[in-house]
């Protein structure tokens, strides 16, 4: 398997490996023992996304399903201490809690919109996009969204299991003219 992520010594990121590890970021279980893995599990209705993933990283790992009276899920699990690495130093640790882009995907629009396809959703009373993850990555999220909109009312409402010390938040971002379509025009995953 060839990585596909390994982007960080690299000047020029394709727009498509910024939104796969978007999309890592937010979907990924990541073990280092006792075999360096990343497990992606989603709904039986997104099996295209774990498809699609494994074409652009060159995997031959096998897709698996489960099915019960409760749930209908697939999951990919890539055995790659490569991939672990590479994520890890893209700022996707094992600790979902202390997951915090990389300051070059920090700023890149493919990266958000693969996190927000993994993690976030749209609508609500105004356009909106709601997003949930790890505390500093929301505030990098916010950052970004003002960065290409300043006029938008953003905000990050801390949760989990201490107001003072949030490990997630979640973000909202509402009310931005050309940022409401954001999402559905930068988005290159696809299935």
């Amino acid at each position: 398997m060839k990585s596909g992520l390994s982007i960080v010594r690299q000047s020029d990121v394709s727009s498509e490996t910024a939104a796969w590890t978007g999309y890592l970021a937010g979907t990924a279980t990541i073990q280092t023992a006792p075999q360096h893995s990343v497990r992606v599990t989603v709904s039986s209705r997104k099996r295209c996304y774990l498809e699609a993933l494994k074409l652009h990283l060159g995997s031959g790992h096998k897709i698996g399903g489960q099915r019960s009276s409760i749930s209908d899920v697939c999951t990919l699990v890539l055995s790659s201490s490569k991939l672990v690495e590479t994520l890890s130093q893209l700022g996707i640790t094992k600790e979902r809690a202390s997951r915090k882009a990389h300051p070059r995907l920090a700023r890149d629009p493919s990266f958000w919109s693969g996190y927000v396809e993994a993690r976030g959703s749209l609508g609500g009373e105004y356009p909106a996009i709601h997003v949930t993850g790890p505390f500093q990555l929301m505030h990098q999220y916010l950052e970004w969204v003002r960065s290409i909109c300043p006029t938008v009312r953003t905000g990050v409402t801390p949760s989990g299991s201490s107001s003072k010390s949030p490990s997630t938040a979640e973000a909202r971002s509402i009310s931005c003219g050309p940022f409401a379509s954001l999402r559905s025009s930068l988005c290159p995953i696809t299935c």
